[in-house]
Formats: structure tokens, C-alpha cells, sequence
């Protein structure tokens, strides 16, 4: 029986491969969302938002190349369509 529920189509944009490997896993047990693909860089990641057109791209901040807020900028200069969820992972070391 085929599912008729569309999926909420995700592009993934972190320069650490474990994160986004991670949301990729995470989001395999949801009914209702996937990974359609992952950027490592900003620029990466204007490529696969203006490529795939996803629902939603979950931008980190702190992206090579061009930033997460240049990226989500120009996404969203690009398109009305489809939202961005900027991430920081806000980790401080302390020696």
C-alpha cells in the first residue's frame, strides 16, 4: 500500500559530516520528513536549496565559504518558498 503523506523535504547544510549524518539517521524513523541532501560548504548549500527545492534547509552559522546567514540571505532572495533553520552548536571550551 503506497503512503500518501507527502514528506517534508530537508537539505542539510553543517560542515561537520557527523551532524549531518546524524539529522540524515535521526530523521529515518520520522513518517513525515526527509533528507533530500547535504551541503558541506555555503556555497554547497545554495546549490542543493536552489537544486532540490526543499521544504525547509537547516543552515549552520558558522559555514565555509559563505556563512549561514549569506546562505539563508540568499536563499531566501531567491525564493519565497520554504523556510531555513539557522543552527549554532554554541560550544565553548574552557582550559
Amino acid at each position: 500500500m503506497q503512503d500518501s503523506k507527502k514528506k517534508i523535504r530537508l537539505v542539510a547544510a553543517d560542515h561537520e559530516f557527523a551532524f549531518r549524518q546524524g539529522l540524515a539517521r535521526l530523521l529515518a524513523d520520522c513518517d513525515d520528513m526527509v533528507v533530500i541532501a547535504e551541503a558541506s560548504d555555503g556555497l554547497e548549500a545554495v546549490e542543493a536549496v536552489s537544486r532540490e527545492q526543499p521544504d525547509v534547509a537547516i543552515v549552520a552559522i558558522s559555514l565555509p565559504e559563505v556563512n549561514g546567514f549569506e546562505v539563508t540571505r540568499l536563499i531566501r532572495s531567491a525564493s519565497q518558498k520554504g523556510y531555513c533553520i539557522s543552527v549554532n552548536a554554541g560550544v565553548t571550551y574552557q582550559a
